[in-house]
Formats: C-alpha cells, structure tokens, sequence
C-alpha cells in the first residue's frame, strides 16, 4: 500500500487492520484469509484470546506453534522486536513442502495475533513490502 493508494479495514474480534483495496477478504472456517487475487498466496489471520484472563508469552506460543508443524527452532532464524505499541513480536520465513511461509506473531497480555503468509513462491519485493505494510497496519482495540 503506497501514500495515497485506498485500503479497507477489516475489524476482528480485538483487533483492526488495513489492506489494498484491491486485495480480497474471505473467513475460512472462521479465519480470515486476505489475498491479491491476482496473486499466488494469502495472510491468514490467526487470533486468540486466554479466557482465564492468563498473559500469552510470545516466545513459548511461537516455540508451540513450530513445533506443532514440526518446524525446528534452530533450523530458522526467529527475529523478535517490540512492534510500535509496545508490543512482543516474534517472526520468521521458511519453506515447507515447497511453500514459503511467513509467520508474525504479537502478543498483549491475554491476546494472541497470529499472521500467517503462505505462497506457493517467494514474495518480490513490492509483495513483501505490501505484506509489511497490512502487518505494520495492525492496531490492538482497547
């Protein structure tokens, strides 16, 4: 999404996030999948929310995740960094079964945001800046 270009909003249930306009939006057994429908993959959007009222920890929900879709650790790199609220970030790309992954998890407290991007290729550069721009755009509901 460049300066000037229109986007929409989609609300989720704590959440908010802007995407192109000309990109598409479908729920998928109850989870979002934005799309170019021009384009070879899609961002799932995965979220969660402890109903004890317990804090997630990023570090151990994207250790849990990987190794659910047996995924080692140490055969990816994971970046972590705080995203511009102040919130715990872990991400990290891959190739699995010949799909590129993107994971992008955020955590706050009792809320857990999981974005996946699954491609049949790599994305170019203007995807992947695209891709930031919809993650980059994700805004916590107080």
């Amino acid at each position: 999404m460049s300066k000037g270009q229109p986007f929409k909003f989609f609300d989720g249930s704590f959440f908010r996030l802007a995407y192109p306009d000309g990109w598409e939006l479908e729920i998928i057994e109850q989870i979002p999948a934005i799309y170019d429908p021009h384009g070879s993959g899609a961002l799932q959007v995965v979220a969660s929310q402890e109903p004890q009222g317990t804090d997630f920890n990023v570090e151990q929900e994207i250790a849990r995740y990987l190794e659910r879709h047996q995924i080692s650790v140490s055969d990816i790199e994971l970046h972590s960094f705080y995203d511009r609220s102040g919130n715990e970030c872990r991400t990290c790309e891959f190739i699995k079964d010949e799909r590129f992954w993107m994971l992008h998890m955020t955590c706050r407290k009792d809320q857990m945001l999981l974005l996946m991007y699954n491609s049949d290729e790599i994305p170019g550069t203007e995807l992947a800046h695209t891709i930031s721009v919809i993650i980059n755009s994700v805004v916590f509901k107080t």
